[in-house]
């Protein structure tokens, strides 16, 4: 989605999903304790880390709902630059 001030970037899956307490960690520390996918592999939570660290950097804005067992939503929200005459 787009209005004339941020645009909004959506991503869903049907994983494993996070529970709340792993979303509070997820927003403010550094590194995740790991976890294991739908298949069994092993994650460290870097890419989320990353993802966090470069939408803050980028004035941006992240949200996650999520519910264990059935996956997790991102919603991304970063300020559109304007064209200066």
């Amino acid at each position: 989605a787009k209005n004339h001030t941020k645009a909004e970037i959506t991503v869903q899956d049907e994983g494993i999903g996070m529970s709340s307490s792993y979303i509070e960690k997820l927003m403010v520390e550094d590194h995740l304790p790991l976890k294991k996918g739908t298949s069994n592999e092993k994650g460290t939570g870097l890419g989320l880390i990353l993802c966090r660290k470069f939408i803050h950097i980028n004035h941006g804005q992240m949200t996650v709902n999520s519910t264990e067992g059935k996956g997790t939503e991102f919603i991304v929200n970063l300020p559109l630059a304007h064209a200066k005459a």
